[in-house]
């Protein structure tokens, strides 16, 4: 007995080649798939409508990526310009030799590139 679903389906011509690849994918779908597909005619459709369906996500994906995208350039219109100062330098300073050890201490200790790093 064929399912309401199914009698949905359009007819449609299609090659063997296309008849073969829908039941190798037939044979990875669920139960309730498998149920639908009572013969050639609405296996291939099935299988049909469920490229025709992927490859709309994959587009609308693609579509959500590029929006993006362009949000996120419309987006540096609202930053603030940065202003870039140099960073001091140790040297830049008059430091005793106790703030000097603190700073090497630092910089041992959190593991850092620089006292410049360590002063920040």
């Amino acid at each position: 007995m064929r399912s309401m679903a199914i009698s949905n389906f359009p007819p449609q011509a299609y090659t063997r080649d296309t008849l073969a690849t829908a039941f190798e994918w037939l044979r990875t779908q669920s139960p309730a798939v498998r149920e639908m597909a009572q013969d050639s005619d609405s296996l291939v459709a099935l299988y049909m409508q469920s490229n025709r369906r992927q490859g709309a996500n994959l587009a609308s994906a693609e579509s959500f990526k590029q929006d993006l995208k362009t949000l996120a350039e419309g987006m540096k219109q609202f930053e603030a310009p940065r202003a870039t100062t140099p960073a001091p330098r140790v040297t830049d300073f008059e430091l005793d030799q106790r703030s000097l050890e603190t700073i090497s201490h630092a910089q041992k200790r959190l593991n850092l590139g620089s006292p410049t790093e360590a002063l920040r």
